[in-house]
């Protein structure tokens, strides 16, 4: 019900200015870190305690999703939790779930 206009608005005021690409990320379970025995820093991490993450807008950012094993977990149907929320609120993302099949455990989108 919300998605026809979202896009109707989006088109009208040209918007559209960027892309919106897809990757399927697939990791070898024989190369997974064995955090057991792990005693590395990690990585640097950015937080921004007093922003939204909609609102942190920098010219290379990725977002990722591995929560559900369809992607956008129930977004079309009656799930309403962060993965779902992130979809309805990003509605160019559900085209997504056109050519993503199930993931397996060690893959992400």
């Amino acid at each position: 019900k919300c998605l026809i206009p979202y896009f109707k608005s989006v088109c009208n005021k040209n918007f559209i200015n960027g892309n919106v690409e897809y990757y399927r990320l697939y990791k070898n379970p024989d190369y997974f870190p064995k955090y057991d025995e792990f005693h590395n820093k990690v990585s640097d991490i950015n937080t921004f305690e007093n922003e939204k993450l909609e609102d942190v807008t920098f010219q290379h950012t990725l977002e990722v999703d591995f929560a559900n094993k369809k992607i956008g977990g129930g977004v079309i149907g009656n799930g309403c939790v962060q993965e779902e929320i992130r979809f309805i609120t990003h509605p160019e993302t559900i085209v997504s779930r056109l050519f993503m099949e199930q993931f397996a455990d060690n893959e992400a989108a």
